[in-house]
């Protein structure tokens, strides 16, 4: 696309929503010329487990754990699991749950211990959750246009 398109960069953005490894994907894409794919789920609970604790630093233990179970369930979309994963999640309440649910749903997956399920689903869930979350917005934005002209 850069070559044909003679553009400096590129812009991710939505495309970065429960994926920070996105980046380092486009990086050795434009620096070695390969998409490496998905990351390793060892990597994915490193990623993850940073980020609880960043969030629990930044917005305290209640509020860092509500906000890092959303980025968990968006890092583990790929991963098989991701049924087990949503009916378990919304019962942690503290961070040594959250990360003791983090860890043992990852060495599930490392070891090969839930069924294969269709990922599909899960996939267009999302998909349309992020669609609703683009319209919620556009529509937010229209009513705050039609707000100033009146207010003007």
């Amino acid at each position: 696309m850069l070559d044909e398109t003679c553009c400096d960069s590129v812009m991710i953005a939505r495309g970065a929503l429960g994926n920070p490894f996105i980046f380092k994907r486009f990086n050795t894409l434009m620096e070695k010329g390969y998409d490496p794919g998905l990351p390793e789920i060892e990597e994915i609970k490193l990623v993850a487990l940073k980020h609880i604790d960043l969030l629990i630093r930044e917005y305290g233990e209640i509020s860092g754990v509500d906000k890092a179970k959303k980025h968990i369930i968006w890092y583990m979309k790929n991963s098989i699991g991701i049924r087990n994963l949503l009916d378990e999640i919304f019962l942690i309440h503290t961070k040594e749950e959250l990360v003791e649910l983090l860890i043992f749903h990852t060495e599930k997956i490392q070891k090969k211990l839930y069924q294969e399920e269709d990922l599909n689903i899960y996939q267009q869930k999302f998909n349309n959750r992020v669609l609703f979350w683009l319209l919620e917005s556009e529509k937010l934005e229209k009513v705050s246009n039609v707000t100033s002209k009146l207010v003007l």
